[in-house]
C-alpha cells in the first residue's frame, strides 16, 4: 500500500531509469552533480519495503557486519541535524541517511550514511558525524566514487567502526544480490540502471586481458569510471605500482 510520499519517490527512481530526468542532466547530457538528489533517488524508496527487507540489504552492503536475525522495525532518517561541543563553540554535522533497525528484543542497531558523488569528505566530518549520532550498536559508511588512502588510516576508535563503500559496490551488490521478494527485485534492478545511467559500471576486464599483470586485488583500492577513462587507485604502493592509473577506452 503506497501513500503519495512512497509513489514520488518510486516515480523518481523510475524516471532516472527511463531518462525522463530532465532536470538531473544539462543540455550536453552530462549529469549534473548534486549529490543530496542522488541520494534520495536511490534511497528513499527503501522507507516503503519491510525492516526485514531494508536490513538485509544495508547488511549486505556491509558484507554482513552485522548478525543475520529477525528485525521487527525500523526507521530511516535524510539528513538528520545533529551538534557537538568543540573548543567552547557547538558544531553543527549532518549525515545523509541514518537507519535505526529494532530486533525482537527492541535493540537498536544503527547505520550512518555519509554520501558522496564525485566529491570527497572535509576534514574530521566523518569522525564529527560518528561523534554526534554514535549508539551502541553502530557504523558509519562513507559511500563515494574513490576511497582515499588516508580513511584507511584514521584512529582504531573510528576505524573499527568505519565501512567503505563505493557507488560501484552498489551497482554490483544490486545486480547479484540473492533477494526473494519480485518487488525489492525490481527495485534493485532499477538501482543498477539508474547506476549506469548517471555513469557507474563495473569493469572486470584485467581478468581477461594482461595490461599489468602484476595488479592483484590486494592492492587494489578502487575503481572509478569517467568520460573516457578508468582511473584505478591501488591501496599501497609496491616499488612495481603506481597510487593512480588511467586507462582510455
Amino acid at each position: 500500500n503506497y501513500d503519495n510520499h512512497s509513489i514520488k519517490a518510486l516515480e523518481m527512481l523510475a524516471a532516472l531509469v527511463h531518462k525522463k530526468d530532465k532536470g538531473m542532466f544539462n543540455q550536453s547530457g552530462d549529469f549534473l552533480p548534486k549529490e543530496d538528489l542522488v541520494t534520495a533517488t536511490i534511497f528513499e524508496p527503501l522507507k516503503y519495503f519491510a525492516a526485514q527487507q531494508v536490513y538485509d540489504w544495508i547488511n549486505t552492503l556491509l558484507n554482513h557486519t552485522y548478525p543475520s536475525q529477525a528485525i521487527m522495525s525500523f526507521n530511516m532518517d535524510f539528513w538528520p541535524s545533529g551538534y557537538l561541543n568543540q573548543y567552547g563553540s557547538s558544531i553543527r554535522v549532518e549525515p545523509d541517511i541514518v537507519f535505526d533497525f529494532y530486533d525482537a528484543q527492541n535493540q537498536q542497531w544503527r547505520v550512518i550514511f555519509e554520501n558522496k558523488w564525485h566529491s570527497d569528505y572535509f576534514e574530521n566530518q566523518l569522525e564529527n558525524e560518528w561523534d554526534a549520532f554514535k549508539t551502541e550498536q553502530c557504523r558509519l559508511v562513507y559511500l563515494s566514487h574513490v576511497i582515499k588512502a588516508d580513511f584507511y588510516a584514521k584512529p582504531y576508535q573510528y576505524q573499527k567502526n568505519f565501512r567503505a563503500l563505493t557507488w560501484i559496490d552498489v551497482l554490483n551488490h544490486a545486480k547479484h544480490a540473492h533477494i526473494q521478494s519480485p518487488m525489492f527485485r525490481e527495485y534493485l534492478n532499477s538501482i543498477h540502471l539508474a547506476l549506469t545511467r548517471l555513469g557507474v559500471s563495473s569493469f572486470n576486464g584485467f581478468m581477461q586481458h594482461s595490461i599489468i599483470p602484476t595488479l592483484h586485488l590486494a592492492h587494489l583500492q578502487s575503481l572509478t569510471q569517467d568520460k573516457n577513462y578508468f582511473t584505478i587507485n591501488t591501496l599501497q604502493q609496491p616499488f612495481y605500482l603506481n597510487n593512480t592509473w588511467k586507462f582510455n577506452y
